[in-house]
């Protein structure tokens, strides 16, 4: 049944979002619909004929605004007035009560959004702790072995005769990174890229993975995490995590959920 009542429920998405792009058709002359077709494998083209044509772009079928020049965007990103975070979204509550029926939330719990999706005073406050690990002596420290990780790829790649930048360089070579300066040990790598792979893909509406994968992967990923966490507080050592973990500015130190 929920598998029928989600297949329901995306093809009126479907019908909806069709009925929305003929209305902005209409009313703007153009359509952003960067998820389809030509636009999704290349989508320079359409970003470039709207910068042109309508760079301040009404999009019904997004329900908002697109704005495509760079000077706009840094308005809209100092400007208080605006929001970063999902639950001020017009269609919040629906897209929230979906993924309630697919099982990624139970209902009733709250959404704490992430650093990069809260607004100030909330994401002031998180940004001053998470700074305190991200001090230039210590991001200095990276240095050498980001350039020995991006030597190892490209002589690797020259030994083959082969190069492809995405799968043999630009995959690889920032999932390494992030895992060494977190700390994740060599041996759960390989889970560590499909937990992110999967969180990642939650961004694509179309190519998203299944909710089951989805909850199973946040499940698995916030165990993880918790459990490293409690172990680097019982013996820290150079890594970041342990440094978030021990984050601390008037007496306030990031919980469990915002680690």
């Amino acid at each position: 049944m929920p598998t029928l009542r989600r297949l329901v429920r995306l093809a009126g998405l479907g019908t909806r979002m069709a009925a929305l792009l003929v209305r902005e058709r209409l009313s703007t002359g153009h359509v952003f619909n960067p998820l389809l077709g030509q636009s999704r494998a290349d989508p320079y083209p359409l970003y470039a004929r709207l910068r042109e044509q309508d760079p301040i772009h009404r999009s019904w079928a997004m329900r908002g605004w697109i704005v495509f020049r760079h000077a706009d965007c840094q308005r809209v990103i100092r400007d208080p007035r605006f929001s970063a975070d999902d639950r001020n979204f017009v269609d919040y509550a629906m897209f929230r009560r979906f993924d309630e029926e697919d099982g990624l939330f139970e209902p009733g719990t709250p959404n704490e959004p992430t650093m990069l999706r809260s607004d100030p005073p909330d994401h002031t406050r998180l940004r001053g702790l998470v700074n305190k690990a991200f001090t230039p002596r210590a991001v200095e420290r990276l240095r050498a072995r980001i350039e020995e990780l991006s030597d190892e790829l490209l002589t690797e790649a020259a030994r083959r005769g082969t190069f492809d930048v995405i799968a043999d360089f630009a995959v690889p070579f920032p999932v390494t990174v992030i895992a060494e300066m977190l700390g994740i040990p060599t041996s759960d790598r390989a889970v560590f890229k499909q937990w992110s792979d999967h969180l990642v893909g939650a961004l694509d509406p179309v190519a998203r993975p299944a909710p089951h994968i989805m909850r199973r992967t946040l499940d698995e990923f916030r165990a993880y995490v918790n459990r490293l966490a409690g172990e680097r507080r019982r013996q820290p050592a150079d890594d970041l995590l342990t440094a978030l973990v021990q984050a601390e500015d008037a007496g306030d130190r990031l919980t469990e959920a915002e680690l």
